[in-house]
């Protein structure tokens, strides 16, 4: 192999696997980044994100050839942020279904006295 000739980048990368989104916006990929980061926020889509970005990082990326973009880090962190905060205000306003509050006041037979909700609140402070 000549000096002209570049050598094509192989194998398995942790950094890909692990971090996926961070890695590929890092690098400039900021479009599969954000895809990844929205599909990976489902754990089985999540693995497969992490495996897909594994083997292929190394390929796609201009690893050493270009510096890492932080901001971009920053950026992608900013839509975990974001979304974590706007699913727990989605959460927090939902109202429980019948089934969830019939679960709640029933009252189990070891412990007659006292309804599921209540022994879950005495057990952990905040069943939430």
């Amino acid at each position: 192999m000549s000096e002209n000739q570049i050598e094509e980048k192989k194998g398995w990368s942790w950094l890909g696997f692990f971090f996926a989104p961070l890695y590929y916006a890092g690098y400039g990929n900021i479009k599969k980044g954000v895809i990844y980061a929205i599909i990976g926020a489902f754990p089985l889509f999540g693995l497969i994100i992490a495996i897909i970005a594994g083997k292929n990082a190394r390929k796609e990326l201009p690893i050493g050839k270009q510096k890492f973009k932080w901001v971009n880090v920053v950026l992608i962190i900013f839509l975990y942020v974001a979304s974590a905060m706007i699913m727990q205000v989605a959460i927090k306003g939902a109202t429980p279904s019948q089934e969830i509050v019939t679960i709640k006041q029933s009252k189990l037979g070891m412990c007659p006295k006292a309804t599921v909700e209540e022994m879950v609140d005495g057990f952990m402070g905040d069943s939430s």
